[in-house]
């Protein structure tokens, strides 16, 4: 059962009159600050969202159920939550499983509110894969470090760039810088790494370094959520 409390969890899902043929979502949340009273706050963001959350403390995380479909609108107060897919109470393993690759995905990628494989898409290739992860940090990040300060401003604009759907004018403004010095920024990064901002292969590669950079601001302490316990 990965650790995880089920018999509390399926006792606490019975009293709300869920059986083992109605979808729930498995939910787990990181417990970085002690301080911070995060069944509150899940309650909290339940209760906007429309949704029945019972949860309950384990190890450096909370995890439980979320009983509902919730509102994409509703926020939790600084938190990531972490959804997996829908599933039954009879196959509980698998949908925790995948709360906690959301989890580890989602902190290291900085995503706060809710998460699911729906919202990370494509970033849960970056905990799925670290080797490719290394390899494109190393080919689109690496070849910035002895740049300096400069190079944390190459960052910048090639993230405004991508942001703004490849628009330059709308990247400078958002900085904001003049439209040439990020074109200059923009050439200088693709000089430096090689990577080829018009074509496609390349910018995955570079959406999914940059993705990265979060990471060290971050970690969650339990990735995985002690799935092998």
């Amino acid at each position: 059962m990965t650790g995880l409390p089920r018999t509390e969890l399926l006792g606490g899902a019975a009293a709300y009159g869920v059986g083992d043929d109605r979808p729930v979502r498995a939910l787990t949340v990181s417990r970085h600050d002690q301080r911070v009273d995060i069944g509150r706050r899940i309650q909290d963001w339940a209760a906007r969202a429309g949704v029945t959350a019972l949860t309950t403390p384990h190890k450096t995380a909370v995890v439980g159920l979320v009983i509902g479909d919730p509102d994409p609108g509703a926020r939790p107060e600084g938190l990531t939550i972490a959804l997996g897919p829908a599933g039954t109470l009879e196959h509980l393993p698998e949908p925790f499983a995948g709360a906690s690759r959301v989890r580890a995905t989602a902190v290291q990628v900085g995503h706060r509110g809710v998460a699911d494989l729906e919202t990370l898409s494509w970033r849960m290739g970056i905990t799925a894969s670290p080797e490719t992860t290394e390899l494109l940090r190393r080919r689109h990040l690496t070849p910035l470090r002895g740049e300096g300060e400069f190079g944390q401003f190459l960052l910048e604009t090639v993230r405004a760039y991508l942001d703004h759907g490849m628009s330059i004018p709308r990247a400078a403004a958002s900085i904001p810088v003049h439209v040439n010095t990020l074109r200059y920024r923009l050439k200088r990064f693709q000089e430096l790494t090689g990577a080829d901002l018009h074509e496609p292969q390349d910018l995955i590669e570079v959406s999914w370094a940059l993705a990265t950079e979060h990471r060290s601001a971050a970690q969650d302490p339990d990735p995985l959520g002690d799935e092998s316990t």
